[in-house]
């Protein structure tokens, strides 16, 4: 298989030479932009709802309101409580929580910084991205 360079198939328009990096698609249009925007949102949502802290908030909340309430009142006993499965794997793989927490976030927040026009890839210097790889730098 021989590769040629893009200008070459482009110049020759074979199938798919109009088709750029995926990256580089979220500075054509404003369209493709707005896909770029939801994109990264829809993968920060997974990774919150694969923690534990965000996908079992209201049960952890439920419980955490609980043991307030027999605190504030008397009733807990220490050598009765029993943690839950939930709050069990919140404490094991706390920092497998802390990564899908950070990561969630970081999606969240390039999401953020393109939507607002901040450029947040590196951009090639082909023909339709030139005068944008210039204001990059």
């Amino acid at each position: 298989m021989t590769l040629i360079p893009e200008n070459e198939a482009r110049v020759k328009q074979l199938t798919g030479s109009d088709v750029f990096k995926r990256t580089q698609l979220a500075y054509k249009d404003d369209l493709n932009r707005d896909h770029f925007v939801v994109s990264p949102n829809r993968e920060a949502l997974k990774i919150f709802n694969l923690s534990v802290t965000f996908g079992q908030h209201s049960q952890l909340k439920w419980e955490s309101e609980k043991v307030q309430q027999q605190l504030a009142d008397g009733s807990f006993k220490l050598e009765e409580y029993q943690i839950s499965e939930q709050h069990w794997r919140l404490l094991e793989y706390m920092n497998l929580e802390f990564l899908y927490i950070a990561t969630g976030f970081e999606l969240h927040f390039k999401s953020w910084l393109l939507q607002n026009d901040f450029i947040i890839n590196i951009i090639d210097k082909i023909e339709p991205y030139k005068n944008l790889k210039n204001e990059q730098k």
